[in-house]
This record gives structure tokens, sequence and C-alpha cells, in this order.
């Protein structure tokens, strides 16, 4: 083991902790207090020790790694929702998703931390929704129908906005939002590190408005009329080609 060593602070009680850069566990047991944090790498560097609650941990995340200020989204929700969006098809009202929203003049954005699916591991999840949308529902009454009011955009969103055929869209090729994930997913940035389900999906939408900006964020302007109209009726004509399910009420081109 080396003689080289990294200082950081105890997300507990505050005291600076030296951690030999070698150092493999996924967890490190502070000496002053004596918890235990995950331990937070990005390029097989340590650089920080993870908090121990839920939302502290996504709060401090979503600020390592987004530029909110950069396209003027400031925080204007942060609580335990009783739904997730991840699984919105098997709701059981019973939730307690740290769940934190963004604004911005433009649109919403809205993080939650759950279960990754990936062993005992939790992830962050990303959703966006136009200024209407509620922080407490993932439906709305929108002209008289039930609609989805948020939204995943790492499918048929970013097709549009890439310009790609419904065919395309439909049987989901040829993106080039699908080359940012193919990218990160090569990369080692996030090897070793013990909350590289939280780190990566919040890395790849920093991508993402890095690289479609007012594009993507446009999408969801209540004043951008036109465009929704466009993107609704792509969506449409895309699940008219893919097929649609009795399993999802409502239907999943059903948005607003």
């Amino acid at each position: 083991m080396s003689l080289n060593f990294v200082t950081v602070d105890c997300p507990s009680c505050k005291q600076s902790l030296k951690i030999n850069t070698d150092y493999i566990s996924a967890s490190f047991k502070c000496s002053h207090c004596g918890n235990g944090h995950l331990v937070i790498k990005e390029n097989g560097e340590i650089i920080a020790l993870n908090p121990p609650d839920k939302m502290q941990s996504l709060i401090f995340h979503i600020m390592r790694v987004m530029p909110l200020e950069i396209w003027g989204f400031k925080q204007s929700a942060n609580y335990f929702a009783t739904f997730s969006l991840n699984s919105i098809s098997h709701q059981s009202g019973n939730s307690n998703i740290p769940t934190v929203i963004y604004n911005s003049e433009k649109c919403r954005v809205m993080f939650q931390i759950e279960d990754s699916g990936i062993g005992r591991n939790d992830g962050s999840f990303i959703y966006y929704g136009r200024l209407h949308a509620p922080n407490d529902m993932p439906i709305m009454k929108w002209n008289n129908e039930n609609c989805y009011c948020w939204h995943n955009i790492l499918d048929i969103p970013l097709s549009f906005l890439d310009g790609l055929s419904l065919s395309g869209a439909a049987n989901r090729s040829g993106s080039q939002w699908r080359e940012l994930i193919n990218s990160l997913r090569a990369s080692t940035e996030f090897t070793n590190s013990s909350t590289e389900h939280i780190q990566y999906p919040l890395k790849l939408h920093a991508a993402i408005w890095n690289k479609y900006g007012n594009e993507l964020f446009n999408l969801f302007d209540l004043r951008e009329t036109k465009l929704w109209i466009q993107y609704t009726q792509y969506l449409k004509e895309c699940y008219d080609i893919r097929g649609r399910s009795s399993h999802y009420s409502p239907e999943f081109d059903k948005i607003c």
C-alpha cells in the first residue's frame, strides 16, 4: 500500500479524515464518530465520502455534477415521494423516495434516488416536466384526459431532437444520444466507486444538457406550442409503429 493520502470530510461529524489513495473497500469508517460511509471515486481517485442520508446524498451528487446555474435551474422542492417514476406501472402508494425538483423559466427537472435494480445499490433517476407538472403525482388531468406529466427523455424525446426517422426512433436505433451513453459506459470514470449508479445517470444527463442545451429545454417550454404539437405527433406515430400495451393506463403517448 502506498504512503499517499487524500483528505476528505466525514459527512456525519464534519471532521477531516485521511484515506490512503490505494484504499479499495466500498466503505470507510470514520475514526472520530465511528460511522461508516460509502467511498465515492472518479477516475480511480477517492473524491469524497457519501452522506448517510439518502436525500443528502442525492442533493450532494446533483450539486457536484449538474450544471444547474448555467441553465437557470433553482431548487423548488425536496420531499419523499409516494410514487416511483422508474416503475410507474407498479405504484404501491407506500413509497418513500427522496425526490428533488429544480425549476427554470422553461421547464422542471425531477431527481429521485431509489434501488437501481443492480444488487443493493441505490441509483439516481431523472425526469423532465413542463411548468404545470405537479410535484406529487406522475399523471394529471389535461384537456379532460389523464396524461403523463413527467417524462423520461432517454428514448423518443432525444430521438425527436436528433431528427431521427419514425422507424429509427420506434426501433431505438441510430440516434446521437445513444453515442453519449455508449461513450460513458465505455469509460472507467466510476470504476470501483461505491456510488456508481448514482453518479453515472447524473453525468449522462449533464452531458445531454451540454450537447442539446435549449433544444432540450425548449421542448418542455409551455410557450413553445408548435414544437410541443410536433413532438406529441411524433410520439404518437412512434407508438403506432411500436404497438401499445393494455397494461398501461393512460397509454404512453398521452402526455402533457
